[in-house]
């Protein structure tokens, strides 16, 4: 019985893993051209080797299938350390190479997690402090996938109300570089081959104008269209 526990323990923790490698990225770069190319929120996590309650919400929060579906639909979603990498990035209009550890001064982090939410234009919105549960984060990506703070509503208010919002579906046109590169750096992203039940939740790729509108009807949140020639 006790080897049944441990195997079933091990198992659980590599599904874990798997599930949270298909969504977070470590490279702020790559996760920034992401998001700029698919049109979709970033999240920055500040993160720290140390910290319980980061490790806490990449093996609980994460996984869970609603955040999943919200994240993979919307965001593109990347947790940083505090390390010499780089990434440049534009702030308050100008465009300046930052080390890892910078952004966590420029930032302002003085815990971790820290969360920083971008719009699809890269402005930063909005941040959040420590740990959050799966039932709490779905509400927070609700809140910013649908916009509503841009008419005033608050999100105390917005939680009054019963939200079944994912995301929304858009056909993306790009030259077949930035495709590739989609492909090369999303796990997530897929060319389209006559899948018959495609996942609406993968950024799928296709050269065929026709293809991804009939993608869009079925559900698809994000379609990439290769332009032509």
């Amino acid at each position: 019985m006790k080897r049944i526990i441990v195997i079933s323990a091990l198992f659980l923790i590599m599904v874990t893993s798997v599930l949270a490698s298909e969504i977070v990225l470590t490279d702020l770069s790559v996760a920034l051209r992401l998001a700029d190319l698919e049109h979709k929120q970033l999240i920055v996590m500040f993160s720290d080797k140390n910290c319980y309650y980061c490790v806490k919400f990449i093996d609980e929060t994460i996984p869970d299938e609603r955040v999943r579906e919200l994240l993979r639909a919307g965001y593109v979603f990347v947790e940083i350390q505090k390390t010499e990498d780089t990434v440049e990035m534009n702030l308050e209009g100008e465009s300046k190479q930052y080390r890892y550890t910078e952004l966590y001064s420029v930032f302002g982090v003085r815990g971790t997690p820290t969360f920083w939410f971008f719009s699809e234009e890269g402005h930063p919105l909005t941040n959040l402090v420590g740990y959050v549960p799966a039932e709490n984060f779905v509400g927070v990506l609700q809140f910013l996938g649908t916009k509503v703070y841009l008419d005033g509503i608050s999100f105390q208010d917005f939680l009054k109300e019963d939200q079944d919002f994912i995301g929304k579906q858009m056909i993306i046109t790009l030259e077949k570089e930035d495709a590739e590169y989609i492909l090369a750096n999303d796990s997530n992203a897929r060319v389209y081959s006559g899948e018959v039940d495609p996942n609406p939740f993968s950024v799928w790729v296709t050269e065929d104008a026709q293809i991804a509108e009939s993608l869009l009807e079925n559900g698809i949140y994000r379609v990439v269209l290769i332009s032509g020639e």
